[in-house]
C-alpha cells in the first residue's frame, strides 16, 4: 500500500511541498535567531550608552574651578556682589548642580551692565536670565533680575 502511495505523481509533489515548507521554516528559524543576536547587542550598547551618560553627568555635577586664581564660582560671584556694593540687592542665592542661581532686585541699568561686565572678567558667564523691567516712583526704572551663572572655559558648571 505504501509503494502504491508513493508512485502517485501527488505524492512526489506533496513531498516537495513539504521539503519546501521546512527549507522555509529552517531559513526563518535561522533569520529569527540572527534578529535576536542584534537585538541583544543593541540592548548592550543602549546600557553601555547609558552607563556613559551617567557618568558623565556626575562628572559635570561636580563644582568646578574658574580660571580666576582657583577660587569656586560661589566665592568669585559674593566678591563681585560685594565689590560693587550689590550685598543689600540679592534677593537669592543658591549653588547647585547646574550653576549658581542668584536673585537681584532694584538695580539700575549702570549696576546691571557693570555686574555683568565683572562677572565676565571674573570667568563667569551669564547662562540663562530671567529680566524684568519694573518702575519705582522713587527710583525710577530698576531691573530684577534672576539669573543662572556658570564658570567659562571648562563649561562644566
Amino acid at each position: 500500500m505504501i509503494e502504491d502511495i508513493r508512485g502517485l505523481p501527488e505524492t512526489k509533489k506533496l513531498i516537495r511541498l513539504g521539503l519546501l515548507a521546512l527549507l522555509i521554516w529552517t531559513a526563518a528559524a535561522a533569520l529569527f535567531l540572527e534578529a535576536s543576536v542584534i537585538l541583544n547587542n543593541s540592548k548592550e550598547r543602549i546600557i553601555d550608552a547609558g552607563r556613559v551618560l551617567s557618568a558623565a553627568n556626575t562628572f559635570y555635577s561636580y563644582p568646578s574651578r574658574s580660571s580666576a586664581g582657583d577660587k569656586e564660582p560661589l566665592s568669585l560671584l559674593t566678591d563681585t556682589i560685594n565689590e560693587l556694593g550689590l550685598k543689600d540687592r540679592v534677593g537669592l542665592m543658591n549653588s547647585g548642580s547646574s550653576g549658581l542661581t542668584v536673585q537681584m532686585n532694584e538695580l539700575n541699568g549702570a549696576e546691571f551692565v557693570s555686574l555683568l561686565k565683572s562677572l565676565s572678567e571674573k570667568g563667569l558667564q551669564v547662562k540663562t536670565a530671567d529680566i524684568r523691567a519694573i518702575t519705582s516712583a522713587q527710583k525710577g526704572r530698576l531691573i530684577n533680575a534672576s539669573m543662572l551663572i556658570g564658570a567659562t572655559g571648562d563649561g562644566s558648571l
